[in-house]
């Protein structure tokens, strides 16, 4: 999941719940302008239509119905001992399996001035991005949701390096209300307007100069494409696209890719509303992976204009051109 706020984007995990409905953690999505939910190279659209920020429980659904079957939460309560597992994505890259154990129930613990209760403390290292994750037994049953990390809170609200690399959770007790009261009755969240937008190289650009409902969303496409290149998660950056190839494909055409150094120039509406970014960025590759006509080149400037479309209720990238009376790619000065 990728959201992106007036301040900066973020990234976090979550799990299907039901049909078009995915649950993670509030602290995933707060203050959203935009959230970005992926299912291997498929993305979509999404509305938070419920949060708690009490119990750090979010409920978010779907403009296309995800792949899947929703998982099933346990009917049982875990145990001291118990084998569980965490699953999300560790920092933006692919699904990661993380196993563990339950090393106590009940947590009472104060996060950012709210005390929390009924908690799940688990001994495995999840990292940044697995928040809202879901956290599963030896029968594949939700038990809670990835929260927050150990050393970072203990029981008096202080900075605490005991424990170092366990996990809190949500019991799938305390989740379950809340996401069973969304499913019948949706709150309506409205997103924050903002006066800054998150540029494809995370800078902050005057939402005054651009279409901030269109930019704010194309930009965040670019964002991910890019970074799940250079991270090598190439589903990712194919959920970008309005219409993937395969992912060996894809892979075989920029396993090598590094790019950096963007530049947007303008955001424009074509003849029927879609947005065009002219961009500008600078890639590094292996020699033998560079432009056709330049194979064996090692850096490359690229000059394009990325055409996006609606998809799932998303600006996705339809195609990249040249811009007008320019080259595309020049070998870097």
């Amino acid at each position: 999941m990728e959201v992106a706020t007036c301040d900066g984007a973020g990234q976090g995990s979550g799990f299907v719940v039901g049909q078009g409905l995915v649950a993670t953690v509030a602290h995933v999505v707060e203050n959203a302008q935009v959230v970005r939910v992926i299912n291997g190279s498929m993305s979509t659209a999404g509305t938070v239509i419920g949060f708690d920020a009490g119990a750090d429980v979010a409920l978010v659904r779907t403009s296309a119905d995800l792949p899947g079957k929703p998982l099933s939460w346990s009917s049982d309560v875990p145990e001291v001992g118990d084998e569980v597992a965490a699953l999300g994505f560790t920092r933006g890259e692919p699904l990661s399996f993380k196993p563990g154990t339950v090393n106590s129930l009940d947590r009472k613990v104060i996060i950012d001035g709210v005390t929390r209760y009924g908690l799940l403390e688990l001994d495995f290292a999840a990292n940044h991005g697995n928040s809202g994750g879901p956290v599963i037994n030896a029968r594949g049953q939700a038990v809670g949701l990835v929260d927050a990390q150990t050393d970072y809170v203990n029981d008096q609200g202080a900075q605490s390096g005991e424990r170092q690399g366990d996990r809190l959770a949500v019991a799938a007790s305390t989740a379950q209300k809340d996401l069973e009261r969304w499913r019948s009755d949706p709150e309506s969240i409205r997103p924050p307007d903002c006066a800054e937008v998150i540029g494809p190289d995370g800078e902050r650009m005057p939402a005054d100069q651009y279409p901030q409902d269109i930019a704010q969303q194309a930009f965040q496409t670019l964002r991910i494409y890019f970074g799940s290149v250079n991270n090598g998660d190439y589903p990712t950056a194919l959920a970008q696209l309005a219409h993937p190839v395969s992912v060996g494909e894809f892979a075989r055409r920029v396993k090598s890719a590094n790019d950096t150094d963007f530049e947007v120039g303008d955001v424009s509406l074509d003849a029927v509303g879609n947005p065009v970014v002219s961009l500008t960025f600078q890639s590094h590759q292996d020699a033998g992976d560079g432009p056709a006509d330049r194979p064996e080149e090692t850096c490359t400037r690229w000059s394009l204009d990325c055409q996006f479309s609606k998809v799932n209720g998303l600006w996705l990238i339809e195609r990249a051109r040249a811009h007008d009376h320019e080259p595309a790619d020049q070998p870097c000065s």
